[in-house]
């Protein structure tokens, strides 16, 4: 479940009716800060007077807004980020219902849809962990005449349902989990630190680097970052790698693999079916190794797909390859660009980068597409070009799949009880003189009896266990600061200014790129340094414990777990070399080559003798994906965006529903009349319910004063028969 403590929320339209009674209701959740956006000012500022007084100064502050106006919604949002460092939750609550003349009609669609519409990209675009925020969560109010036909409020009801329509859609896209990033990194070392900043900020599910250019070290530990496994293929001059993400289940393929060429095989189980990617850098060679290359490929696709024929295969890298079909801005095809067209055409692969990713060093080089994305599978990828990783010349391409799994990760906080400062004598007499019996057992309903035992249990332990709340989604702190993540904004605004300016063919292309490059020069500079100063303050810390303090060996720990060191420094094995790898290690132990070096004076003993395993051997073990806690599912920008429908709900609204025609005023009574009423706390509660419990792109009902409901499956499963029907209608 999602926790709503600590957050920064906003709620348009909120100064009466279910918007007022949100904003009560989710202050004693613990949010840090609720901001009201509304044009009524007497009753917004009446209501921001009556929570501060009970809550505390701050706590919620009434702005003067009409959504409407981009420039004062946009300026709302944006201060309230500035103010408050971040924004967690915005509510677009606001609507009217008043359809009675045209200018009120276009005034309903401005309000209840476009202004929505604005309002959420604006928020994605102030949370998303991609510009710097820490994600968030968007909910938009709909309504039941947005999923039945209301005729006599024809506007109000078609702009409901488009609300929801476009909440599932943009959520969905926002929701999407697998995604994989593919750049040629031209030096791993020089870039390693922008690589670790994406792979925090970002979190990909997969990240593929080219042209590491890095000879294979004795120990990659350097080039780990927490929560991703490394699979590489390095090579002096060329060389791939692939970062995954701890939850990803994947298997290495290495028996496609060839050693003369710089690829890399996997094969991902999203749970739901198979991915197969190879990652490719084909390095300036001649024809001869082209084609070998590429048959190789052939070879190896073939083979993959004989072996996982239901598997889809993905084929990205640097194919430093040009063809008219593929090459922007469509100039030439060269050997190694008809290669890889033959190539894509052979296994059926469709292209999807439709950009220039390499910048050029030179202003008069025109840049080309030499970072491709092939895949049997078009239809489900949506691919973007990014903003340059550190100093490399090529641009950052993502691919995003349309597949979107549940997110099982916990949420919110765990309660930590501490067993051993317990007062159990106390403990003992509170419940050996508690009433259980009318308390507890004076209902005939089982399921009442034992929720009322239960609730008693827990206000025992509560009373004599000590216990603390503790986050179980967040974790320690990031190295970098916010200072990284306003360099990096700026830098992908300098790349996106030169995209533009070089696609208008603007006379400022020239200037557009030096501050391109000197904002991404920048960057790298600003998180070196965040990256020292972080271990700097580490080291310092740790200087300041006393040498084997239970703080020292605890920030020691810490430190060798964010740093990805192993536990075990390289071990010297009898013949001189080093052993690196924790098997090595292990293999080094088990032989005993050890004892010789140890201090432990065990006299005359001799030590134990293993036993002989004979010929038994153990069970294959099966990992699957669902059985893997993921560590965060969340797109580029890490954004819920939800839908909620409201039953007839007794606000004042209601008295402002005007129709067309007067004599549709009394069919919408008829209608309403026909529903049970609920009221607007009943609503505000729904909203709550559905933060803490629903997904992205989730649709949700509340009516009558009944507990909100996910519908999500109901509307999924009727949009496909209409795709059923319409599929028959096509043939």
């Amino acid at each position: 479940m999602y926790d709503l403590t600590d957050k920064v929320v906003l709620v348009t339209g909120a100064s009466q009716g279910i918007g007022a009674n949100f904003v009560r209701q989710v202050l004693e959740e613990g949010v840090q800060h609720v901001r009201i956006l509304d044009i009524d000012v007497n009753s917004g500022v009446l209501l921001q007077d009556e929570l501060n007084k009970k809550y505390g100064n701050e706590k919620v502050k009434f702005v003067k807004c009409d959504v409407t106006n981009d420039e004062q919604f946009f300026k709302a949002l944006e201060n309230a980020k500035e103010e408050k460092g971040y924004i967690d939750l915005l509510v677009n609550n606001a609507g009217v219902a008043d359809e009675s003349k045209l200018s009120a009609i276009r005034k309903l669609i401005e309000i209840n849809y476009i202004a929505l519409v604005n309002g959420t990209l604006k928020a994605i675009e102030l949370m998303g962990k991609d510009n710097g925020g820490r994600g968030g969560t968007v909910i938009n109010i709909s309504s039941v005449a947005g999923l039945i036909q209301v005729s006599p409020m024809f506007t109000y009801s078609s702009a409901k349902r488009a609300v929801m329509q476009f909440s599932h859609c943009i959520g969905r896209l926002h929701s999407l989990s697998h995604k994989v990033h593919l750049t040629n990194i031209r030096g791993l070392h020089s870039n390693i630190v922008a690589v670790h900043h994406h792979l925090e900020t970002e979190k990909p599910a997969l990240l593929f680097l080219s042209e590491t250019q890095i000879r294979c070290p004795s120990d990659v530990s350097y080039l780990l970052y927490p929560g991703f496994t490394l699979e590489h293929n390095f090579k002096p001059r060329a060389g791939v790698c692939m970062c995954a993400r701890d939850d990803i289940c994947y298997r290495r393929l290495r028996n496609l693999e060839d050693s003369r060429f710089s690829t890399l095989w996997a094969l991902v189980d999203t749970g739901l079916d198979k991915i197969i990617y190879a990652c490719v850098y084909r390095s300036h060679s001649g024809d001869q190794e082209t084609t070998g290359l590429t048959q190789h490929l052939s070879e190896a696709a073939e083979a993959a797909q004989q072996r996982y024929p239901s598997a889809q295969l993905v084929l990205l890298g640097d194919f430093n390859a040009h063809h008219q079909e593929w090459l922007f801005p469509f100039q030439c095809t060269d050997h190694a660009g008809r290669e890889m067209r033959k190539l894509a055409l052979t296994l059926n692969l469709t292209q999807l980068v439709q950009g220039a990713t390499r910048v050029p060093d030179v202003d008069s080089h025109t840049p080309n597409c030499l970072d491709l994305l092939l895949t049997t599978d078009p239809d489900r990828y949506s691919v973007s070009i990014s903003a340059p990783l550190g100093s490399s010349d090529h641009c950052l391409v993502k691919s995003v799949s349309v597949y979107s799994p549940p997110d099982p990760s916990p949420r919110g906080t765990r309660r930590m009880w501490r067993y051993r400062s317990a007062d159990w004598d106390g403990m003992r007499s509170f419940f050996a003189c508690y009433p259980w019996q009318p308390t507890c057992f004076s209902s005939e309903d089982a399921s009442s009896c034992a929720d009322a035992v239960t609730d008693v249990l827990r206000q025992g332990m509560e009373y004599y266990i000590p216990f603390s709340d503790v986050s179980v989604s967040g974790g320690a702190l990031p190295w970098f600061s916010a200072e990284c993540g306003r360099a990096n904004a700026l830098k992908r605004a300098a790349y996106r200014a030169w995209v533009d300016s070089r696609t208008r063919n603007s006379l400022d292309v020239s200037e557009k790129k030096k501050a391109f490059n000197r904002a991404a020069k920048s960057c790298k500079k600003v998180m070196q340094r965040a990256r020292f100063d972080h271990i700097s303050r580490i080291g310092n810390k740790l200087a300041s414990y006393p040498a084997g303090s239970k703080a020292f060996w605890s920030l020691a720990k810490s430190v060798e777990s964010n740093f990805c060191r192993p536990s075990l420094p390289p071990l010297l094995r009898p013949d001189g070399s080093l052993a690196h790898t924790a098997e090595e290690k292990a293999n080094l132990f088990a032989s005993g080559m050890l004892a010789e070096s140890s201090r432990l004076d065990s006299g005359d003993a001799s030590p134990p003798a293993a036993p002989d395993g004979g010929e038994t051997s153990m069970s294959d073990i099966r990992i699957h994906q669902k059985d893997v806690r993921r560590l965060d599912p969340c797109s580029d920008t890490g954004v819920r965006v939800m839908s909620i429908c409201f039953g007839v709900t007794d606000t004042a609204i209601l008295a402002k529903i005007k129709c067309i025609e007067k004599r549709l005023d009394l069919e919408v009574q008829k209608v309403l009349n026909a529903h049970p009423m609920q009221s607007a706390e009943s609503a505000a509660r729904g909203i709550i319910d559905m933060f803490k419990k629903g997904e992205s792109a989730s649709i949700w009902l509340i009516r009558a004063n009944e507990p909100a409901e996910d519908i999500t499956a109901h509307i999924l499963k009727a949009d496909a028969d209409i795709a059923q029907v319409i599929a028959g209608s096509s043939k």
